[in-house]
């Protein structure tokens, strides 16, 4: 394999192609924002809030330690933490975070800051003298090349050195990229001692590990300095264990960490960029198909336990450690590339996947710095405990904790693409990419463009009439240009014959159906005034498990759109109903509706929520925050019709559970029942709102007295005594009891209404199941609810006969 390779890099070196043409670029992030009032703008300005919280000087300690430069600060924890071993990696995502924030936003704090690190940085490697940087010693590189155990110190590198190559690429600060080549001259050093005293056989025995994308930087330096060091180095990160199969279209997948091979290939492709050879833009295009087509998730998520399993073996691989974070942000790059060669709707519908589904739903909404490891998607699943939970502001620094503040600080990247050539003739492009609320100044046409989109991501205006509309109004800052092509994307979940692009220039309007999974082009001078809309209903539809195995042949996630539905449940998972027509029985929910938790009346801060556990009414302690229960203390309270001037009837239906009511069993207890229409379930499920039975002047205050059973109330007491019974976790059963005088019985049955602790997320649906109806909600809004994914579906009986 040595002798192999050592060709191969030989071979590269003297025959490399010249740099490849690409069809399309995207628009820097200077020229790109994104719209207020919309969910990709909030999570934008989120992450901004957490990367303004964190303190350069404590993120600087492990750096200062490491030069001997006395510090005060008090260093982070989690993996920042002084005893890590990885530590110093968050910085450098933290300098390409800041880059990339800056130039999307503006925000001269962001850049006070990163500029600061940057300066604090330099005295740092200046006073090591070799030009060596980082927050660990040179005895961790002593250690990898002795082939002893430790932590991917190549891997930190890595994210030094992308993250003063993105300063300097981004906001042209020469001093980092400076800083930059000092680093790769040092260990270009360390790496031809290696070879040099212990043969390349060695080299490669180093690289078996970890080291992030230190083939794809140094590709990106010797773009910039022609520096053929840099290569020659770049081309050494190109582990032919890996690439070799790659090359020759083998699948050798199974086993390998997932976020440890992924960057390998975004190397791959810069090093088919730079170069011009074929051979590894092979690579980057078979890889993604490859694992898209044999491992995937619905998601557009892969692995498990960061670990990639045999393909089309997922069906027993639902957990809470799927589809680890970091290998959605790299993966996205890989399609980034892959795009830019040769522009496809297929590679155009996977970034979209992939970013609504594996990307927006990483951060804790209104919660600055806390994020998730992993993506659960098994039966029952919650991010609050599934595999490493959600991290905290200042003491975990995963590396997801790194790839998610760039991937939130970028949001504006890929959502436009421009390009010159078309074939033979040339044009001036720009592809519509995503549908996402932004405006973009194209400075070479001469056009600015503002998109409106209500879906997939949530705007201030979401979808509401299961139509899908994209707006470009066109404005003229300059006459450049005479034509210019604008190609929208027509995805592939546009339900056919609901797809129209509707054109307006110079005050004339026409209008073109087309067909979805590809762009579609718009040729026009462009003036201000001049309009395009797309509209197109998105498909409901099931997609299977990638699992050949009979047995996991009806497990299948719920899409509409691009976004995956999952239910929000225990742990239950079977669904009744035509996989093919989920239409039929699937029906999406006024997400405006009210929503409401009832609570015992009382003044103090301490609150109980009446809530459903195992089919019963119970009242407990509810955590707002933690969500978990939120859904079960959600009610929708409906009203029946007015009784009297004082009362009214109303019936109070779960919302986890639809088409389940609160009503009395018969034994004295509060229940949680599923309807079945008959005049007895309604009689027993109708309660009338009666002025709160204790004394009290908020007029908000209400009791449940039972319809059919007149003087009987909803309480937590039972026969008018206090009732010992709890469950196991320590909930009051709701009981039946006949009123009672004295302030004890008042109180245990007077409530409150108050706003929902629980809220429907934009685009909900109520799916039946076998024993129960599912409410569906999207992957990306769940925060602490349990959920599912994938479900199994089951053919409903008079079909199966019909069959």
């Amino acid at each position: 394999m040595a002798f192999v390779a050592v060709l191969t890099l030989l071979f590269a070196l003297a025959f490399a192609d010249l740099p490849t043409e690409k069809a399309a670029v995207p628009f820097p992030l200077q020229a790109v924002r994104l719209t207020e009032g919309t969910s990709f703008y909030a999570a934008q300005q989120l992450n901004t809030k957490y990367l303004l919280m964190l303190d350069p000087d404590r993120l600087l300690y492990s750096f200062r330690k490491t030069a001997n430069i006395p510090t005060s600060a008090t260093p982070y924890g989690g993996w920042e933490d002084p005893n890590v071993e990885l530590r110093g990696h968050f910085v450098g995502h933290y300098l390409s975070a800041t880059a990339m924030t800056w130039a999307s936003t503006g925000n001269e704090d962001v850049r006070k800051n990163m500029s600061y690190v940057i300066d604090e940085l330099e005295k740092c490697q200046d006073k090591l003298g070799t030009g060596y940087l980082s927050a660990f010693p040179t005895s961790f590189f002593d250690r990898l090349e002795n082939l002893k155990p430790v932590w991917a110190p190549y891997y930190t590198i890595h994210k030094i050195m992308a993250g003063l190559f993105d300063q300097y690429r981004i906001t042209a600060n020469q001093k980092a990229l400076n800083m930059t080549l000092k680093m790769a001259a040092y260990f270009k050093q360390r790496i031809d001692r290696v070879i040099d005293n212990l043969t390349i056989s060695q080299w490669e025995k180093i690289i078996n590990v970890e080291f992030g994308g230190m083939n794809e930087v140094l590709y990106n330096m010797y773009e910039v300095t022609q520096n053929s060091d840099l290569l020659y180095m770049a081309h050494l990160f190109d582990k032919a264990v890996f690439m070799g199969p790659l090359s020759v279209r083998s699948d050798e997948l199974t086993g390998l960490h997932a976020n440890t091979h992924i960057p390998e290939v975004v190397g791959a492709a810069r090093r088919y960029e730079v170069t011009g050879d074929k051979t590894y833009r092979d690579i980057a295009e078979f890889f993604l198909t490859l694992v898209n087509s044999t491992r995937s998730y619905a998601t557009g998520g892969s692995n498990m336990n960061e670990h990639w399993e045999e393909p089309h073996r997922l069906g027993d691989k639902l957990n809470g450690a799927n589809e680890e974070t970091c290998t959605q942000y790299n993966i996205l790059k890989v399609a980034r590339h892959i795009f830019q060669w040769q522009p496809n709707g297929q590679i155009a519908e996977f970034y979209e996947r992939a970013i609504m589904n594996g990307i927006l739903g990483v951060q804790r909404p209104n919660s600055p710095g806390v994020s998730i490891y992993m993506n659960p998607l098994g039966a029952g699943v919650s991010r609050k405990t599934g595999a490493h939970g959600w991290g905290t502001p200042f003491d975990s620094f995963w590396c997801c904790y790194g790839t998610a503040v760039e991937s939130f600080s970028k949001l504006g990247d890929s959502i436009y693409f421009k390009g010159s050539v078309d074939g033979s003739t040339v044009k001036n492009n720009i592809w519509i990419n995503q549908f996402v609320s932004s405006t973009v100044e194209w400075e070479e046409a001469g056009l600015t463009i503002r998109q409106t989109a209500n879906f997939p991501a949530v705007s201030g205006t979401p979808m509401t009439n299961n139509v899908s509309v994209m707006l470009l109004d066109f404005t003229t800052t300059k006459k450049t240009v005479s034509s210019t092509a604008v190609w929208i994307r027509i995805p592939f979940w546009a339900k056919p014959g609901t797809i129209s692009l509707s054109t307006t220039t110079d005050n004339k309007t026409k209008t073109v159906k087309g067909e979805p999974g590809n762009f579609y082009e718009l040729a026009e001078e462009w003036n201000t005034g001049d309009s395009v809309v797309a509209s197109f209903s998105p498909t409901l539809r099931s997609e299977p498990i990638s699992d050949d195995r009979p047995e996991f042949a009806n497990l299948s996630a719920i899409l509409y759109g691009p976004l995956v539905l999952c239910g929000i449940t225990v742990d239950e998972y079977d669904l009744v109903g035509n996989k093919e027509h989920l239409d039929d029985w699937i029906v999406r929910v006024d997400d405006n509706q009210p929503l409401q938790s009832i609570a015992l009346y009382t003044t103090s801060a301490t609150k109980q929520y009446i809530r459903h556990s195992a089919f019963l009414g119970w009242v407990s302690d509810i955590d707002p925050e933690a969500g978990t229960d939120a859904p079960d203390a959600t009610f929708m309270v409906s009203e029946v019709s007015k009784s009297r001037s004082t009362t009214r009837l109303v019936r109070i239906s779960s919302v986890n559970y639809p088409n389940f009511f609160l009503t009395h069993n018969g034994d004295g207890k509060i229940a949680l029942v599923s309807t079945n229409g008959s005049e007895a379930f309604n009689k027993s499920s109708t309660f009338r709102q009666t002025a709160g039975n204790l004394n009290t002047s908020s007029t908000a205050a209400f009791s449940l007295e039972l319809d059919d059973m007149p003087g009987y109330y909803v309480s937590t007491m039972k026969n008018g005594e206090e009732a010992d019974e709890r469950n196991e976790a320590g909930y009051t059963p709701l009981y039946v009891s006949k009123m009672q005088s004295g302030q004890p019985f008042a109180a245990a049955s007077t409530f409150t209404f108050e706003k929902g602790l629980f809220q429907y997320k934009p685009y909900s649906f109520i799916a039946q199941g076998e024993n129960r109806d599912y409410l569906l909600q999207p992957i990306n809004s769940m925060v602490d609810e349990q959920y599912t994914a994938y479900f199994n579906f089951i053919m409903p009986a008079e079909q199966t006969i019909k069959n």
